[in-house]
């Protein structure tokens, strides 16, 4: 029996948020994924579906309090031994506050 059955890039990034010369690393490869596994996946509280290649796509508006937050993400499947799995991270991501010459260059427009 084939358990993977859908193959698909993945591609992350060490930082979101970084300062002028600093060091990002981009990691990525081949992840095989199966649409049999009974997949269900959870973000930020809410179920989405996977697509044909066996991935979730979640959109979301960032906050608009700076500081760093957190997405709960979670992903329930049928391993190759028929036992049932959860997996559970948090996605950070950070909003950056305005400097004030920012500011400043708004207010006086």
């Amino acid at each position: 029996m084939v358990f993977y059955d859908v193959y698909s890039t993945i591609i992350g990034q060490s930082s979101n948020i970084v300062r002028s010369g600093e060091q990002i690393e981009i990691t990525a490869g081949v992840g095989a994924f199966s649409r049999i596994a009974s997949l269900k996946i959870t973000i930020a509280g809410k179920e989405v579906t996977a697509g044909d290649e066996g991935i979730a796509l979640y959109k979301f508006k960032s906050s608009s309090k700076p500081g760093t937050h957190f997405i709960p993400v979670k992903l329930s499947y049928t391993d190759q031994d028929g036992k049932e799995q959860t997996i559970e991270k948090n996605v950070e991501y950070t909003v950056a506050e305005e400097c004030d010459q920012i500011k400043k260059e708004e207010k006086d427009n």
